[in-house]
């Protein structure tokens, strides 16, 4: 099964490692990457992973997100002040990534959400 996985970002060089890791990874198709919540939105674009980096997100994007059925990793700067824990999104499957990760974080964040 391949898991297909989109990248909302605003940063160049996140967005290129992530590639790198996702199509380093068998079972992932990396399907393509924005940079706005927004731009994601008017594109339907389907996807069963999506990797945001929370800086692009707002209230508003928390509750879009509430209803899509997808597996979401947020990824965070370290080090930051909040921890997240007010992300509190029902019935969903979510992964903290701190930046920058190594590809064995990635792989944990991954396994984590698809077991």
């Amino acid at each position: 099964m391949i898991i297909e996985c989109f990248v909302i970002d605003n940063q160049p060089l996140n967005i290129k490692i992530l590639e790198s890791y996702i199509n380093k990874t068998p079972f992932f198709k990396f399907t393509g990457s924005l940079e706005s919540f927004e731009a994601y939105c008017n594109a339907n674009i389907g996807a069963d992973v999506l990797l945001i980096n929370v800086d692009v997100l707002n209230g508003d994007h928390l509750k879009l997100l509430d209803n899509m059925k997808k597996l979401l990793i947020f990824m965070l700067k370290c080090p930051r002040d909040d921890d997240m824990t007010d992300i509190n999104l029902k019935d969903k499957n979510v992964g903290i990534l701190h930046l920058p990760a190594t590809y064995p974080l990635f792989l944990t964040v991954i396994e984590r959400l698809i077991k």
